[in-house]
């Protein structure tokens, strides 16, 4: 049996150890030469990895109007932006924006929410964050129910739980753990206390039961394939979309709230909130959970169509068919 494991680690080693060493040269540079230097490297190697194929594909499926340059344009802008939320990972207390508090304090919390029982959309600009629907965001701190946030890979994703922590709302993340241990550590080790991350699975099921029965706010990212999950509308084919979402939010009665990040340049970010989706109860829990799986959908790809240079196009969502040559 160990001749077996031994190898298993030596190959997991290996793995690891080029996202180890740029992770350790991110942490030496300065936050802003950090995310320029991945941002240089992602463009200049990342169209050259296979991965990247399905990128291409998945452009032509999305946009088969645009020309090949244009969708070639959208793969480096893809790999710049990746490459610049490695470089920003290690420095992830630095993307906090102070000014952005102090932005919140001038507006004040009563007018936040007014505008909120009215129907009004607040912008709070600060130094290197905006927050679009910050309404929102001050309803999510006062209202005493569960809310579900739902985003995308978009912009930097990392930013919106750390903000959201750093301003008072405290959110636990479901996410994909890598499948490599030592690769999950190094990540892992380095994104702080501030949010809870649930790993997907039995963990993160459990994890994510308790943070409704307490009435909290739990973050998923919806834009991956799930294979368990159910063929709905994505880009106008069929997606593989997990409803582990919807089921909560009927079983709990939770909000339901889009919130997604974009990139505004190298060192500036705006993190839009959506008024809350309407959650249906017609009695039959298949199709109500397929309604509102199918909105988030449309709402995520209405995202990814307003920027598609924001989004991260390496996942195959749709049939396996599609990506054959």
């Amino acid at each position: 049996m160990r001749l077996r494991v031994y190898p298993l680690r030596a190959l997991q080693a290996l793995e690891a150890a080029p996202i180890w060493a740029a992770l350790g040269l991110f942490k030496i540079l300065p936050r802003r030469a950090a995310a320029a230097f991945g941002a240089a490297m992602a463009r200049a190697i990342g169209p050259w990895l296979p991965m990247t194929r399905a990128a291409r594909r998945n452009l032509e499926l999305c946009f088969p109007e645009k020309s090949a340059a244009e969708r070639a344009a959208l793969v480096r802008a893809m790999w710049d932006n990746l490459g610049r939320i490695a470089g920003e990972f290690t420095h992830r207390r630095a993307l906090w924006d102070k000014s952005l508090l102090a932005a919140a304090e001038r507006y004040g919390a009563d007018r936040l929410r007014a505008a909120a029982l009215a129907g009004e959309r607040v912008t709070l600009d600060a130094e290197r964050i905006q927050i679009v629907g910050a309404e929102q965001f001050r309803m999510l701190l006062d209202v005493q129910r569960p809310a579900l946030l739902f985003t995308a890979h978009m912009g930097n994703w990392e930013v919106m739980p750390w903000t959201a922590a750093r301003m008072g709302l405290k959110l636990a993340v479901i996410y994909r753990r890598p499948n490599n241990p030592m690769i999950a550590r190094l990540i892992e080790g380095r994104r702080g206390g501030l949010v809870e991350f649930l790993p997907k699975g039995m963990q993160g099921a459990f994890g994510a039961a308790r943070v409704m029965e307490n009435g909290g706010r739990l973050a998923m990212l919806v834009d991956v394939k799930e294979n368990k999950g159910v063929a709905l509308p994505f880009f106008g084919r069929p997606a593989m979309t997990g409803t582990a979402l919807a089921t909560l939010a009927r079983r709990y009665d939770a909000l339901v709230v889009g919130v997604y990040t974009e990139r505004l340049g190298p060192h500036r970010a705006r993190i839009t909130l959506e008024r809350p989706l309407e959650v249906p109860r017609t009695g039959d829990e298949d199709a109500d959970v397929t309604a509102i799986m199918s909105a988030i959908n449309a709402r995520v790809e209405a995202w990814v169509r307003e920027r598609p240079d924001q989004w991260l196009w390496l996942h195959k969502r749709w049939p396996k068919e599609l990506y054959r040559n």
